[in-house]
């Protein structure tokens, strides 16, 4: 694989009460070389403040009703 694109659209995020916790919802869709259609996969995030840097700690893949 030379290359791959990866766009991420539709992001939302959701402070957490402790403001050092995130929720990161959004979509991902990844241009694969020799593929016409893209690839698209709804990803939740989680992130967690430490020593003021925001630092995945979670990524889950989301159902969608298709």
């Amino acid at each position: 694989m030379n290359s791959l694109h990866v766009h991420f659209v539709d992001i939302t995020v959701n402070l957490g009460p402790d403001k050092q916790s995130a929720t990161v919802r959004l979509t991902a869709t990844a241009d694969l070389p020799g593929d016409k259609v893209p690839e698209v996969q709804e990803l939740e995030l989680r992130f967690r403040n430490l020593d003021r840097d925001w630092l995945i700690s979670r990524v889950e893949t989301v159902k969608t009703l298709r």
